[in-house]
């Protein structure tokens, strides 16, 4: 790959063995970042939402992700919108366990004062 721009699927294959270094792609965990992707914002934090479902997110998680959205105005039926694509491959279970979540984590936001009101 020296010499030339990675393709989409040297990328592929170098994320397949581990090596994001390789592909000059570098995950911030502590961020929750990874540049790269070629995702706008909004479509990047709605992905990022619907791994939090995926993974039984703890509220905390919700919380910083809300905020997140938030910042980027993105609208609470585009969050839901993504709970109702990612459904079918979840299931049920993760879906009600997450909007749960989602209204705590917002009660936490607005009396934290992290989150706009309502």
């Amino acid at each position: 790959m020296k010499g030339k721009a990675p393709t989409t699927e040297d990328r592929l294959r170098a994320f397949a063995h581990g090596d994001f270094d390789g592909v000059g792609v570098a995950p911030d965990l502590q961020d929750g970042a990874v540049g790269g992707s070629g995702l706008d914002v909004e479509t990047y934090q709605l992905a990022q939402i619907a791994a939090l479902v995926a993974i039984d997110a703890p509220h905390v998680s919700w919380l910083r992700h809300l905020e997140a959205a938030d910042e980027h105005e993105i609208e609470l039926d585009k969050i839901l919108g993504t709970l109702l694509a990612v459904a079918p491959v979840v299931g049920s279970a993760k879906i009600v366990a997450a909007c749960a979540k989602i209204v705590r984590a917002a009660a936490l936001g607005e009396e934290f004062g992290v989150l706009a009101e309502g």
